[in-house]
């Protein structure tokens, strides 16, 4: 299939990468050049210029947008579709609010204009594993979009979990269970490094290797904790200082609405508005997994 890539980030650059060499015809768009030019030279066609993606694709158009949630997707959401025709199609990729996404749905279809919010998980590994890819939208138009997104996810990694939001929906409790469970491998191993055994040294990294050899905690986030640990440590280098993109604030929140306790993620999400104010090991192991998976920023002491 042939379709343009607007925001050619992290998740972004893997995905036209990866779409590229399963042979799909790909128009990469960023604001700025550098994130062009390897894809450049793999074989896509670049711009600068989100408006000008429509004229490059030929009738029924698919345009992805892989930008940071909010005003930014909000403004390049509102520009593309004003360049879209009847029978295109807007795939949004992001981690946008799922009500966000309701609303673009229903704004796009004013227009004869597919809509579909896609809920794409699997960090910088996704460009070379595949990712998980949750993708929610009217089932003609996600039908039609199937090829790429079956293309980008591993195997058995791609599902039509339901109707318009219910992609961006699945993508927002999914990460406010990363939340909970990257807290809990922070607060396990402070206990290992602060407990009865703190004046031994145990090596928390030998620990968290173990750990990732048949035991049953064993998995992606305990595989990049060991991988920052094994860097460092200690995490020396980090401060306890944790981001969060919002995902986990709209879950608990949407908890709240609805009655259905998330003590997990409640318990998560509060965390990291406490990383902000007092010294935690277990905050730096959170903020070590998420630059390890995701590339995100850590705050250097």
């Amino acid at each position: 299939m042939q379709l343009a890539i607007i925001g050619i980030g992290r998740m972004g650059k893997g995905i036209a990468l990866r779409l590229k060499e399963r042979g799909h015809d790909i128009i990469a768009c960023n604001r700025s050049p550098e994130p062009l030019e390897e894809l450049k030279a793999k074989g896509c066609r670049t711009t600068q210029e989100h408006n000008a993606v429509a004229g490059m694709l030929a009738s029924p158009r698919v345009v992805w947008l892989m930008l940071p949630a909010g005003d930014t997707t909000e403004t390049v959401f509102e520009e593309v579709l004003n360049t879209l025709e009847p029978g295109d199609t807007l795939i949004d990729g992001g981690n946008s609010h799922y009500k966000d996404s309701l609303w673009r749905h229903t704004h796009a279809a004013t227009r004869d204009i597919r809509f579909i919010d896609a809920g794409v998980s699997g960090g910088l590994a996704g460009a070379c594993n595949g990712y998980c890819v949750m993708a929610g939208g009217d089932r003609d138009a996600v039908a039609r979009c199937e090829p790429i997104l079956r293309d980008i996810a591993m195997e058995g990694g791609y599902l039509h979990v339901g109707p318009p939001g219910s992609g961006h929906y699945t993508k927002m409790v999914h990460n406010a269970i990363e939340y909970a469970q990257m807290q809990a491998i922070g607060e396990g191993l402070e206990l290992l490094k602060e407990g009865r055994y703190k004046g031994d040294n145990l090596d928390l990294h030998a620990i968290a290797k173990l750990w990732n050899s048949g035991s049953i905690i064993r998995g992606f986030l305990m595989e990049v904790t060991e991988s920052a640990l094994a860097k460092d440590g200690q995490l020396a280098h980090i401060a306890d200082y944790i981001e969060d993109n919002g995902e986990g604030r709209w879950t608990v929140q949407e908890a709240l609405e609805h009655n259905v306790p998330f003590l997990s993620a409640t318990h998560a999400l509060y965390a990291r508005y406490l990383s902000r104010q007092n010294e935690s090991f277990a905050f730096k192991v959170v903020a070590a997994q998420r630059n390890e998976f995701g590339g995100h920023k850590i705050k250097e002491k």
